[in-house]
């Protein structure tokens, strides 16, 4: 269920992503800039396994939408806690 929402948001995201570009004439290489900014916050690396299809559909995600893997992953990360948090309110 988890590697499904996972999908689904990253064709979501995306979906959005490019919408915005669009609205707002901005390239993905200031999607990158704006993400370096947000390096201030704390970070931890993890290690997960995780089925090589997956790997390989989300990082097609995050070469169309031009950030890095992990952004892509945090970003869906986010949206899927920041979801179950509020669906628990």
């Amino acid at each position: 269920m988890l590697v499904t929402l996972l999908l689904q948001s990253a064709a979501f995201i995306s979906n959005d992503m490019n919408r915005v570009r669009e609205e707002f004439d901005i390239s993905a290489e200031s999607d990158y800039k704006v993400n370096q900014g947000a390096r201030a916050r704390k970070t931890r690396t993890v290690t997960f396994r995780v089925d090589s299809r997956i790997v390989e559909g989300l990082q097609r995600e995050a070469d169309i939408n031009g950030v890095s893997l992990n952004i892509l992953i945090n970003q869906l990360l986010k949206r899927y806690y920041d979801w179950e948090n509020m669906k628990a309110s």
